[in-house]
Protein backbone atom coordinates (compact mmCIF):
# COMPACT_ATOMS: atom_id res chain seq x y z
CA UNK A 1 0.00 0.00 0.00
CA UNK A 2 1.57 3.16 -0.73
CA UNK A 3 2.09 5.52 1.92
CA UNK A 4 0.67 9.26 1.49
CA UNK A 5 3.57 11.93 0.52
CA UNK A 6 5.08 14.41 2.74
CA UNK A 7 2.89 17.03 2.13
CA UNK A 8 -0.53 15.74 1.93
CA UNK A 9 0.40 13.95 5.68
CA UNK A 10 1.23 17.32 6.84
CA UNK A 11 -1.90 19.18 5.75
CA UNK A 12 -4.30 16.21 7.55
CA UNK A 13 -2.47 16.81 10.69
CA UNK A 14 -2.86 20.04 10.60
CA UNK A 15 -6.81 19.45 9.41
CA UNK A 16 -7.13 21.65 6.66
CA UNK A 17 -7.28 19.51 3.13
CA UNK A 18 -10.83 21.47 2.62
CA UNK A 19 -8.40 24.32 2.38
CA UNK A 20 -5.51 22.55 0.51
CA UNK A 21 -7.90 20.70 -2.42
CA UNK A 22 -10.73 23.03 -2.90
CA UNK A 23 -12.30 21.56 -5.79
CA UNK A 24 -13.19 18.51 -7.80
CA UNK A 25 -10.32 19.84 -10.64
CA UNK A 26 -7.97 20.14 -8.28
CA UNK A 27 -8.28 16.14 -7.08
CA UNK A 28 -5.21 13.98 -6.37
CA UNK A 29 -3.94 11.48 -9.42
CA UNK A 30 -2.03 8.94 -7.16
CA UNK A 31 -4.15 6.19 -6.31
CA UNK A 32 -4.81 6.54 -2.36
CA UNK A 33 -7.14 4.17 -0.71
CA UNK A 34 -6.17 4.18 2.96
CA UNK A 35 -3.44 5.83 4.99
CA UNK A 36 -1.10 3.38 6.70
CA UNK A 37 0.10 6.00 9.08
CA UNK A 38 -2.58 8.53 10.41
CA UNK A 39 -2.30 11.56 12.30
CA UNK A 40 -3.79 11.99 15.46
CA UNK A 41 -6.49 14.27 16.77
CA UNK A 42 -7.46 15.03 13.08
CA UNK A 43 -10.97 16.94 13.06
CA UNK A 44 -11.89 16.57 9.61
CA UNK A 45 -10.77 14.67 5.98
CA UNK A 46 -11.74 15.91 2.28
CA UNK A 47 -12.76 13.17 0.15
CA UNK A 48 -10.32 14.99 -2.11
CA UNK A 49 -7.60 12.47 -1.03
CA UNK A 50 -8.64 9.58 -2.29
CA UNK A 51 -8.84 9.20 -5.45
CA UNK A 52 -12.24 9.12 -8.13
CA UNK A 53 -12.73 6.35 -10.82
CA UNK A 54 -13.16 7.11 -14.08
CA UNK A 55 -16.73 6.58 -14.06
CA UNK A 56 -18.01 7.81 -10.67
CA UNK A 57 -17.03 9.33 -7.60
CA UNK A 58 -18.34 6.72 -5.03
CA UNK A 59 -15.21 4.96 -4.19
CA UNK A 60 -13.63 8.18 -3.69
CA UNK A 61 -16.28 9.66 -1.42
CA UNK A 62 -16.77 5.87 0.21
CA UNK A 63 -13.13 5.43 0.73
CA UNK A 64 -12.73 8.89 2.68
CA UNK A 65 -15.77 7.97 4.89
CA UNK A 66 -14.67 4.27 5.85
CA UNK A 67 -11.16 5.77 6.13
CA UNK A 68 -12.44 8.55 9.09
CA UNK A 69 -14.42 5.58 10.94
CA UNK A 70 -11.70 3.43 11.00
CA UNK A 71 -9.75 6.45 12.54
CA UNK A 72 -12.19 8.05 14.73
CA UNK A 73 -12.07 11.32 12.56
CA UNK A 74 -15.55 12.70 13.09
CA UNK A 75 -16.08 15.08 9.56
CA UNK A 76 -15.83 14.44 6.33
CA UNK A 77 -15.81 17.46 3.78
CA UNK A 78 -17.03 17.01 0.21
CA UNK A 79 -15.42 20.90 -1.31
CA UNK A 80 -17.56 22.62 -4.12
CA UNK A 81 -18.04 20.97 -7.45
CA UNK A 82 -19.88 18.61 -8.72
CA UNK A 83 -19.99 14.63 -7.61
CA UNK A 84 -21.38 11.81 -9.65
CA UNK A 85 -22.83 8.48 -7.54
CA UNK A 86 -23.86 5.29 -9.18
CA UNK A 87 -27.01 4.77 -7.16
CA UNK A 88 -26.28 0.84 -7.79
CA UNK A 89 -23.81 1.27 -5.42
CA UNK A 90 -24.78 4.37 -3.31
CA UNK A 91 -22.44 5.49 -1.11
CA UNK A 92 -23.09 4.37 3.01
CA UNK A 93 -22.54 6.38 5.77
CA UNK A 94 -20.67 5.15 9.30
CA UNK A 95 -21.45 5.88 12.43
CA UNK A 96 -19.82 9.03 14.23
CA UNK A 97 -19.44 10.83 10.43
CA UNK A 98 -20.36 13.71 9.71
CA UNK A 99 -20.74 14.33 6.38
CA UNK A 100 -19.74 18.11 5.43
CA UNK A 101 -20.95 19.38 1.87
CA UNK A 102 -19.26 22.82 0.81
CA UNK A 103 -22.17 25.29 -0.27
CA UNK A 104 -21.42 24.97 -4.18
CA UNK A 105 -21.11 21.33 -3.84
CA UNK A 106 -23.33 18.94 -6.55
CA UNK A 107 -24.05 15.18 -5.74
CA UNK A 108 -25.72 14.40 -8.65
CA UNK A 109 -27.08 10.59 -9.46
CA UNK A 110 -25.66 8.75 -12.72
CA UNK A 111 -28.97 7.49 -14.83
CA UNK A 112 -30.27 4.57 -14.30
CA UNK A 113 -33.07 1.94 -15.02
CA UNK A 114 -33.28 0.55 -12.15
CA UNK A 115 -37.51 0.09 -10.89
CA UNK A 116 -36.73 -0.96 -7.62
CA UNK A 117 -34.71 1.15 -4.21
CA UNK A 118 -32.06 3.14 -4.81
CA UNK A 119 -30.35 6.04 -3.38
CA UNK A 120 -27.57 8.58 -3.39
CA UNK A 121 -26.32 8.42 0.12
CA UNK A 122 -27.63 5.27 2.54
CA UNK A 123 -27.88 5.78 6.28
CA UNK A 124 -28.33 1.97 7.50
CA UNK A 125 -28.25 0.71 10.94
CA UNK A 126 -25.52 3.03 12.09
CA UNK A 127 -25.90 5.61 14.85
CA UNK A 128 -24.88 9.49 15.12
CA UNK A 129 -24.26 10.35 11.62
CA UNK A 130 -25.18 13.39 10.05
CA UNK A 131 -25.24 15.27 6.35
CA UNK A 132 -25.13 18.48 5.93
CA UNK A 133 -24.68 21.26 3.26
CA UNK A 134 -24.51 21.22 -0.77
CA UNK A 135 -26.97 20.00 -3.33
CA UNK A 136 -28.19 16.31 -4.10
CA UNK A 137 -29.51 16.37 -7.79
CA UNK A 138 -31.61 13.19 -8.61
CA UNK A 139 -32.06 11.88 -12.39
CA UNK A 140 -35.79 11.79 -13.01
CA UNK A 141 -35.09 13.37 -16.22
CA UNK A 142 -32.74 11.22 -17.27
CA UNK A 143 -33.61 8.13 -15.69
CA UNK A 144 -33.70 5.28 -18.07
CA UNK A 145 -36.68 3.67 -18.09
CA UNK A 146 -41.14 4.18 -17.00
CA UNK A 147 -41.42 2.01 -14.30
CA UNK A 148 -40.87 2.07 -10.32
CA UNK A 149 -41.22 5.17 -7.80
CA UNK A 150 -38.15 4.53 -5.18
CA UNK A 151 -34.95 6.56 -6.30
CA UNK A 152 -34.10 8.54 -3.43
CA UNK A 153 -32.05 11.21 -2.64
CA UNK A 154 -30.92 9.59 1.38
CA UNK A 155 -32.69 6.57 2.18
CA UNK A 156 -32.26 6.09 5.77
CA UNK A 157 -32.90 2.82 7.53
CA UNK A 158 -32.67 1.11 10.77
CA UNK A 159 -30.50 4.65 11.96
CA UNK A 160 -30.29 6.05 15.25
CA UNK A 161 -29.39 9.67 16.19
CA UNK A 162 -29.19 11.09 12.67
CA UNK A 163 -29.43 14.28 10.98
CA UNK A 164 -30.03 16.25 7.57
CA UNK A 165 -29.14 19.66 7.87
CA UNK A 166 -29.08 22.55 5.12
CA UNK A 167 -28.90 20.41 2.34
CA UNK A 168 -31.61 20.63 -1.09
CA UNK A 169 -32.01 17.74 -2.58
CA UNK A 170 -34.12 17.73 -5.80
CA UNK A 171 -34.99 16.19 -9.45
CA UNK A 172 -35.66 12.52 -7.50
CA UNK A 173 -37.30 9.36 -9.24
CA UNK A 174 -38.74 9.08 -6.25
CA UNK A 175 -38.52 10.89 -2.65
CA UNK A 176 -35.77 13.43 -1.72
CA UNK A 177 -35.46 11.86 2.04
CA UNK A 178 -36.76 8.41 2.68
CA UNK A 179 -37.13 6.98 6.68
CA UNK A 180 -37.76 3.45 7.35
CA UNK A 181 -36.49 0.22 9.00
CA UNK A 182 -37.55 1.54 12.78
CA UNK A 183 -35.21 4.51 12.93
CA UNK A 184 -35.45 6.34 15.89
CA UNK A 185 -34.44 10.01 17.19
CA UNK A 186 -33.78 11.72 13.80
CA UNK A 187 -34.30 15.34 12.61
CA UNK A 188 -34.25 16.98 9.03
CA UNK A 189 -33.31 20.91 9.76
CA UNK A 190 -33.47 23.76 7.30
CA UNK A 191 -34.09 21.48 3.93
CA UNK A 192 -35.27 22.23 0.92
CA UNK A 193 -36.75 19.53 -1.08
CA UNK A 194 -37.54 20.74 -4.69
CA UNK A 195 -39.18 18.97 -7.31
CA UNK A 196 -38.75 15.49 -6.40
CA UNK A 197 -41.29 13.02 -8.16
CA UNK A 198 -43.04 10.77 -5.19
CA UNK A 199 -42.22 12.72 -2.19
CA UNK A 200 -40.43 15.21 -0.06
CA UNK A 201 -39.90 13.19 2.42
CA UNK A 202 -41.33 10.13 3.00
CA UNK A 203 -41.84 8.69 7.13
CA UNK A 204 -42.35 4.75 6.81
CA UNK A 205 -41.18 4.11 10.48
CA UNK A 206 -39.07 5.57 13.28
CA UNK A 207 -39.26 6.58 16.88
CA UNK A 208 -38.70 10.18 17.53
CA UNK A 209 -38.04 12.46 14.66
CA UNK A 210 -38.06 16.55 14.37
CA UNK A 211 -38.55 18.32 10.69
CA UNK A 212 -38.16 22.05 11.23
CA UNK A 213 -37.47 25.10 9.68
CA UNK A 214 -38.06 23.11 6.12
CA UNK A 215 -39.43 24.01 2.98
CA UNK A 216 -41.36 21.20 0.30
CA UNK A 217 -42.34 22.24 -2.95
CA UNK A 218 -43.59 21.01 -6.63
CA UNK A 219 -43.75 17.50 -5.91
CA UNK A 220 -45.34 15.98 -8.74
CA UNK A 221 -45.30 12.45 -10.74
CA UNK A 222 -45.63 9.35 -8.86
CA UNK A 223 -48.52 9.08 -6.41
CA UNK A 224 -49.10 10.45 -3.42
CA UNK A 225 -46.96 13.39 -4.52
CA UNK A 226 -46.75 14.69 -0.62
CA UNK A 227 -44.22 17.49 0.18
CA UNK A 228 -44.13 15.04 3.64
CA UNK A 229 -46.12 11.77 3.75
CA UNK A 230 -45.76 9.78 6.95
CA UNK A 231 -46.89 6.49 6.13
CA UNK A 232 -45.84 3.51 8.16
CA UNK A 233 -46.04 0.08 5.79
CA UNK A 234 -47.01 -3.44 6.83
CA UNK A 235 -46.60 -3.59 11.18
CA UNK A 236 -44.09 -0.46 10.90
CA UNK A 237 -45.06 2.00 13.26
CA UNK A 238 -44.21 6.07 12.86
CA UNK A 239 -44.47 7.47 16.46
CA UNK A 240 -43.14 10.75 18.52
CA UNK A 241 -43.21 12.91 14.86
CA UNK A 242 -42.94 17.21 15.35
CA UNK A 243 -43.09 19.33 12.52
CA UNK A 244 -42.09 23.07 12.83
CA UNK A 245 -41.71 26.28 10.80
CA UNK A 246 -42.40 24.63 7.88
CA UNK A 247 -43.76 25.57 4.12
CA UNK A 248 -45.27 23.15 1.90
CA UNK A 249 -45.90 24.76 -1.54
CA UNK A 250 -47.51 23.37 -5.07
CA UNK A 251 -47.17 19.62 -4.31
CA UNK A 252 -49.86 17.93 -6.52
CA UNK A 253 -51.03 15.58 -3.56
CA UNK A 254 -50.66 16.71 -0.26
CA UNK A 255 -49.17 19.12 1.70
CA UNK A 256 -48.75 17.17 4.35
CA UNK A 257 -50.25 13.65 4.50
CA UNK A 258 -50.48 11.61 7.42
CA UNK A 259 -51.52 8.53 6.92
CA UNK A 260 -52.28 5.09 8.58
CA UNK A 261 -51.53 2.48 5.98
CA UNK A 262 -51.39 -0.80 6.70
CA UNK A 263 -49.54 0.41 10.65
CA UNK A 264 -49.96 2.51 12.94
CA UNK A 265 -49.24 6.34 13.04
CA UNK A 266 -49.36 8.37 17.09
CA UNK A 267 -48.42 11.29 18.75
CA UNK A 268 -47.39 13.38 15.94
CA UNK A 269 -47.77 17.28 16.26
CA UNK A 270 -47.10 19.86 13.81
CA UNK A 271 -47.47 23.73 14.06
CA UNK A 272 -46.48 27.18 12.66
CA UNK A 273 -46.50 25.56 9.12
CA UNK A 274 -47.59 27.21 5.42
CA UNK A 275 -49.64 24.56 3.21
CA UNK A 276 -50.16 26.23 -0.21
CA UNK A 277 -51.69 25.16 -3.74
CA UNK A 278 -52.13 21.23 -2.99
CA UNK A 279 -55.20 19.50 -4.21
CA UNK A 280 -55.74 18.47 -0.40
CA UNK A 281 -53.17 20.67 2.22
CA UNK A 282 -53.22 18.00 5.26
CA UNK A 283 -54.95 14.60 5.26
CA UNK A 284 -55.27 12.77 8.50
CA UNK A 285 -56.08 9.06 8.70
CA UNK A 286 -56.81 5.50 7.01
CA UNK A 287 -55.91 2.10 7.38
CA UNK A 288 -54.79 0.81 10.46
CA UNK A 289 -55.37 4.36 12.23
CA UNK A 290 -53.40 7.25 13.44
CA UNK A 291 -53.93 8.15 16.80
CA UNK A 292 -53.01 11.32 18.65
CA UNK A 293 -52.70 14.49 16.27
CA UNK A 294 -51.80 17.82 17.21
CA UNK A 295 -52.09 20.27 14.61
CA UNK A 296 -52.04 24.11 15.59
CA UNK A 297 -51.27 27.59 14.38
CA UNK A 298 -51.02 26.71 10.34
CA UNK A 299 -52.20 28.72 7.18
CA UNK A 300 -53.40 26.64 4.58
CA UNK A 301 -54.76 28.10 0.96
CA UNK A 302 -55.53 27.74 -2.30
CA UNK A 303 -56.39 23.64 -2.22
CA UNK A 304 -59.09 22.61 -4.78
CA UNK A 305 -60.51 19.46 -3.10
CA UNK A 306 -60.00 19.86 0.48
CA UNK A 307 -57.85 22.34 3.09
CA UNK A 308 -58.06 19.74 6.04
CA UNK A 309 -59.07 16.09 5.54
CA UNK A 310 -59.46 14.04 8.71
CA UNK A 311 -60.24 10.13 7.39
CA UNK A 312 -61.03 6.67 8.83
CA UNK A 313 -58.80 5.24 11.44
CA UNK A 314 -58.61 8.96 13.48
CA UNK A 315 -58.71 9.03 17.45
CA UNK A 316 -58.35 11.67 19.62
CA UNK A 317 -56.88 14.31 16.82
CA UNK A 318 -56.86 18.06 18.08
CA UNK A 319 -56.56 21.05 15.46
CA UNK A 320 -56.31 24.76 16.25
CA UNK A 321 -55.62 27.85 15.16
CA UNK A 322 -55.62 27.10 11.72
CA UNK A 323 -56.47 30.05 8.68
CA UNK A 324 -57.94 28.21 5.79
CA UNK A 325 -58.27 30.94 2.55
CA UNK A 326 -59.92 29.61 -0.85
CA UNK A 327 -61.04 25.75 -0.69
CA UNK A 328 -62.23 25.17 -4.35
CA UNK A 329 -64.56 22.21 -2.07
CA UNK A 330 -64.22 21.69 1.21
CA UNK A 331 -62.71 23.32 3.47
CA UNK A 332 -62.65 20.35 6.23
CA UNK A 333 -64.23 16.96 5.69
CA UNK A 334 -64.46 14.61 8.62
CA UNK A 335 -65.47 11.32 7.49
CA UNK A 336 -65.32 8.70 9.83
CA UNK A 337 -63.50 10.53 12.54
CA UNK A 338 -63.29 9.98 16.08
CA UNK A 339 -62.88 12.22 19.27
CA UNK A 340 -61.80 14.88 16.74
CA UNK A 341 -61.58 18.65 18.01
CA UNK A 342 -61.25 21.80 16.15
CA UNK A 343 -61.26 25.32 17.27
CA UNK A 344 -60.22 28.87 16.31
CA UNK A 345 -60.58 27.91 12.67
CA UNK A 346 -60.58 31.09 10.70
CA UNK A 347 -62.09 29.87 6.98
CA UNK A 348 -62.61 32.12 4.35
CA UNK A 349 -63.95 31.21 0.98
CA UNK A 350 -65.37 28.16 -0.14
CA UNK A 351 -67.46 26.52 -3.11
CA UNK A 352 -69.00 23.52 -1.44
CA UNK A 353 -68.79 23.04 2.26
CA UNK A 354 -67.07 25.01 4.96
CA UNK A 355 -67.16 21.95 7.70
CA UNK A 356 -68.61 18.29 6.14
CA UNK A 357 -69.09 16.08 8.81
CA UNK A 358 -70.02 12.24 7.80
CA UNK A 359 -70.32 9.16 10.17
CA UNK A 360 -68.35 10.24 12.89
CA UNK A 361 -68.46 10.74 16.26
CA UNK A 362 -67.57 12.64 19.09
CA UNK A 363 -66.57 15.59 17.10
CA UNK A 364 -66.41 19.23 18.73
CA UNK A 365 -66.15 22.55 16.90
CA UNK A 366 -65.88 25.39 18.38
CA UNK A 367 -64.86 29.49 18.54
CA UNK A 368 -64.30 29.50 14.52
CA UNK A 369 -65.67 31.03 11.88
CA UNK A 370 -66.61 30.13 8.27
CA UNK A 371 -67.52 32.47 5.49
CA UNK A 372 -67.93 32.36 2.08
CA UNK A 373 -69.33 34.69 -1.17
CA UNK A 374 -70.37 31.69 -3.04
CA UNK A 375 -74.24 31.44 -2.81
CA UNK A 376 -74.35 27.68 -2.61
CA UNK A 377 -72.51 26.57 -0.41
CA UNK A 378 -72.82 25.25 3.19
CA UNK A 379 -71.09 26.48 6.49
CA UNK A 380 -71.77 22.93 8.18
CA UNK A 381 -72.85 19.81 6.71
CA UNK A 382 -73.51 16.36 9.24
CA UNK A 383 -74.55 13.36 8.90
CA UNK A 384 -74.96 9.75 10.01
CA UNK A 385 -73.09 11.08 12.95
CA UNK A 386 -73.29 10.94 16.81
CA UNK A 387 -72.38 13.17 19.30
CA UNK A 388 -71.02 16.53 17.41
CA UNK A 389 -70.63 19.65 19.04
CA UNK A 390 -70.89 22.72 17.25
CA UNK A 391 -70.69 25.90 19.26
CA UNK A 392 -69.37 29.49 19.50
CA UNK A 393 -69.13 29.21 15.86
CA UNK A 394 -69.98 31.54 12.84
CA UNK A 395 -71.56 31.08 9.65
CA UNK A 396 -71.87 34.01 6.98
CA UNK A 397 -73.08 33.34 3.77
CA UNK A 398 -73.98 30.77 1.33
CA UNK A 399 -77.00 28.96 0.83
CA UNK A 400 -77.33 27.55 4.25
CA UNK A 401 -75.51 27.61 7.46
CA UNK A 402 -76.09 24.09 9.63
CA UNK A 403 -77.23 20.93 7.67
CA UNK A 404 -77.82 17.52 10.05
CA UNK A 405 -79.22 14.38 8.52
CA UNK A 406 -79.43 11.18 10.46
CA UNK A 407 -77.66 12.29 13.50
CA UNK A 408 -78.07 11.68 16.68
CA UNK A 409 -76.84 14.28 19.86
CA UNK A 410 -75.97 16.90 18.01
CA UNK A 411 -75.77 20.32 20.20
CA UNK A 412 -75.95 23.76 18.28
CA UNK A 413 -75.17 26.09 20.78
CA UNK A 414 -74.14 29.59 21.21
CA UNK A 415 -73.58 30.46 17.16
CA UNK A 416 -74.47 33.18 15.10
CA UNK A 417 -75.70 32.23 11.90
CA UNK A 418 -76.33 34.73 9.29
CA UNK A 419 -76.85 36.38 5.67
CA UNK A 420 -77.76 33.04 3.97
CA UNK A 421 -81.05 31.78 2.58
CA UNK A 422 -81.62 29.07 5.09
CA UNK A 423 -80.05 29.17 8.69
CA UNK A 424 -80.27 25.64 10.15
CA UNK A 425 -82.25 22.62 9.29
CA UNK A 426 -82.66 19.33 10.82
CA UNK A 427 -83.49 16.50 9.01
CA UNK A 428 -83.96 12.67 10.93
CA UNK A 429 -81.94 13.89 13.78
CA UNK A 430 -82.59 12.76 17.28
CA UNK A 431 -81.81 13.97 20.38
CA UNK A 432 -80.22 16.87 19.93
CA UNK A 433 -79.80 20.36 21.23
CA UNK A 434 -80.17 23.68 19.32
CA UNK A 435 -79.77 27.05 22.37
CA UNK A 436 -79.21 30.58 22.69
CA UNK A 437 -77.95 31.02 18.48
CA UNK A 438 -78.12 34.00 16.90
CA UNK A 439 -79.93 33.94 13.46
CA UNK A 440 -79.92 36.85 11.66
CA UNK A 441 -81.01 38.23 7.61
CA UNK A 442 -81.95 34.80 6.76
CA UNK A 443 -83.67 34.74 3.64
CA UNK A 444 -86.27 31.89 3.90
CA UNK A 445 -86.53 29.47 6.83
CA UNK A 446 -84.07 30.37 9.78
CA UNK A 447 -84.55 27.00 11.89
CA UNK A 448 -86.38 23.93 9.99
CA UNK A 449 -86.88 20.91 12.21
CA UNK A 450 -88.09 18.12 9.33
CA UNK A 451 -88.63 14.46 10.11
CA UNK A 452 -86.88 14.95 13.85
CA UNK A 453 -87.54 13.84 17.46
CA UNK A 454 -86.81 14.52 20.89
CA UNK A 455 -84.36 17.57 20.19
CA UNK A 456 -84.54 20.81 22.10
CA UNK A 457 -84.78 24.16 20.70
CA UNK A 458 -84.23 26.79 23.49
CA UNK A 459 -83.40 30.39 23.66
CA UNK A 460 -82.36 31.13 20.37
CA UNK A 461 -82.29 34.67 19.21
CA UNK A 462 -83.92 35.38 15.54
CA UNK A 463 -84.01 39.06 14.17
CA UNK A 464 -84.84 40.02 10.93
CA UNK A 465 -85.18 37.22 9.11
CA UNK A 466 -87.80 35.43 6.48
CA UNK A 467 -86.38 38.30 4.68
CA UNK A 468 -86.75 36.86 0.68
CA UNK A 469 -90.46 36.90 0.27
CA UNK A 470 -92.72 38.49 2.33
CA UNK A 471 -95.61 36.53 4.02
CA UNK A 472 -94.01 32.90 2.54
CA UNK A 473 -91.60 31.80 5.32
CA UNK A 474 -91.91 30.42 9.14
CA UNK A 475 -89.39 31.57 11.36
CA UNK A 476 -89.58 28.22 12.94
CA UNK A 477 -90.70 25.41 11.24
CA UNK A 478 -91.79 21.85 12.34
CA UNK A 479 -92.77 19.41 9.46
CA UNK A 480 -91.97 15.97 8.40
CA UNK A 481 -94.40 13.18 6.53
CA UNK A 482 -97.36 11.25 7.65
CA UNK A 483 -94.80 8.73 7.79
CA UNK A 484 -92.16 10.42 9.86
CA UNK A 485 -93.08 13.54 10.99
CA UNK A 486 -91.58 15.94 13.71
CA UNK A 487 -92.46 14.18 16.98
CA UNK A 488 -91.60 14.87 20.44
CA UNK A 489 -89.72 18.07 20.33
CA UNK A 490 -89.51 20.87 23.10
CA UNK A 491 -89.67 24.62 21.25
CA UNK A 492 -88.81 27.23 24.71
CA UNK A 493 -87.50 30.43 25.57
CA UNK A 494 -86.89 31.10 21.86
CA UNK A 495 -86.92 35.28 20.63
CA UNK A 496 -88.32 35.95 17.40
CA UNK A 497 -87.69 39.66 17.01
CA UNK A 498 -88.60 42.55 14.39
CA UNK A 499 -86.31 43.28 11.99
CA UNK A 500 -85.73 46.35 9.35
CA UNK A 501 -86.35 44.71 5.97
CA UNK A 502 -89.78 45.36 4.50
CA UNK A 503 -90.19 41.88 3.51
CA UNK A 504 -91.77 39.54 7.17
CA UNK A 505 -92.29 35.96 7.64
CA UNK A 506 -95.76 34.73 7.28
CA UNK A 507 -95.22 32.59 10.47
CA UNK A 508 -93.20 33.12 13.97
CA UNK A 509 -93.64 29.25 14.74
CA UNK A 510 -95.36 26.89 11.94
CA UNK A 511 -96.34 23.20 13.20
CA UNK A 512 -97.31 21.62 10.05
CA UNK A 513 -99.99 18.49 10.20
CA UNK A 514 -96.59 16.11 9.65
CA UNK A 515 -95.75 17.06 13.32
CA UNK A 516 -97.01 15.91 16.58
CA UNK A 517 -96.66 16.01 20.11
CA UNK A 518 -94.79 18.59 20.32
CA UNK A 519 -93.91 21.42 23.17
CA UNK A 520 -93.76 24.79 22.52
CA UNK A 521 -94.08 27.29 25.26
CA UNK A 522 -93.03 30.43 26.55
CA UNK A 523 -91.50 31.82 23.46
CA UNK A 524 -90.95 36.01 22.86
CA UNK A 525 -92.40 36.72 18.97
CA UNK A 526 -92.72 39.96 18.61
CA UNK A 527 -95.52 41.06 16.68
CA UNK A 528 -93.33 42.88 13.53
CA UNK A 529 -91.39 39.49 13.30
CA UNK A 530 -94.68 37.61 11.40
CA UNK A 531 -97.76 38.78 8.83
CA UNK A 532 -100.22 36.04 9.15
CA UNK A 533 -99.68 34.15 12.73
CA UNK A 534 -97.44 33.95 15.58
CA UNK A 535 -97.84 30.53 16.16
CA UNK A 536 -99.83 28.70 13.52
CA UNK A 537 -100.32 24.56 14.70
CA UNK A 538 -102.52 22.42 12.26
CA UNK A 539 -101.93 19.39 14.40
CA UNK A 540 -103.47 19.41 17.68
CA UNK A 541 -101.25 16.75 19.44
CA UNK A 542 -98.74 19.49 19.36
CA UNK A 543 -99.13 21.19 22.86
CA UNK A 544 -98.72 24.77 22.32
CA UNK A 545 -98.97 27.60 24.83
CA UNK A 546 -97.76 31.12 24.10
Amino acid sequence: MKKINYLLRYSLMLGILTGFLSSCDNRITESVTSIEEPSPNLEKISVLAFKPTAKNDNDMIQNAINYAATNNIPVVTIPDGAYHIDVIKSVFLKSNIHLQLSPNAVVKAIPTSLSGVYAIFKIHNVTNTKISGGKLVGERYSHLGNSGEWGMGIDIRGATKFEINNITITDCWGDAIYIAGKSKNGSILNVICDNNRRQGVSVVSVDGLAIKNSLFKNTKGAAPQAGVDIEPNKNDVVKNVSIENCTFLNNAGYGLNIYGGTGLCTDITAKNCIIDKSNIGLSIGGGEGVLRIAISDFKISNCPSQSIAINKGSDVVNISKVDILNSAKNAVTVNRGLNVKLSGLNVKGYTTTGLDVQLSNFITVESSTFSTTNANATGANVGWSTDINLTSTNFDGGIMGVKGTDTERFSISNNKIMNMNRGISLNYVRGSTISTNTLQNIKEIPLEINMSSTNKILNNTFINNCIGASNTYSQILFTGTAAVPSSANECKGNKIQNGTAANKAKYGIFLTADSKTNTVSNNTIQAGSYITAAIKNDNPSNIVTP
